[in-house]
């Protein structure tokens, strides 16, 4: 049987992404690396597994992207 991986990424999968747990420190280093993400209503960062797998392909994994993606949260 396979198994479906879940539409977002966990909160655990983005603290380990970002090396932060607080909300608004993942969101900073989520726009820094250039994973496009949207805020709950709770403020933690919600990141789709597709867009996130898309985004750290074997040839952009660890490079910075040619333009910063900006989130409207952080200001």
């Amino acid at each position: 049987m396979e198994t479906i991986e879940p539409l977002f990424l966990t909160a655990d999968e983005v603290e380990t992404l970002t090396g932060y747990k607080r909300h608004k420190n993942q969101a900073i280093r989520l726009a820094e690396i250039g994973i496009p993400f949207t805020p709950n209503a709770a403020g933690r960062p919600i990141v789709a597994r597709a867009i996130f797998i898309g985004t750290m392909t074997a040839s952009t994994a660890g490079k910075k992207p040619r333009t910063a993606w900006k989130s409207n949260v952080i200001k």
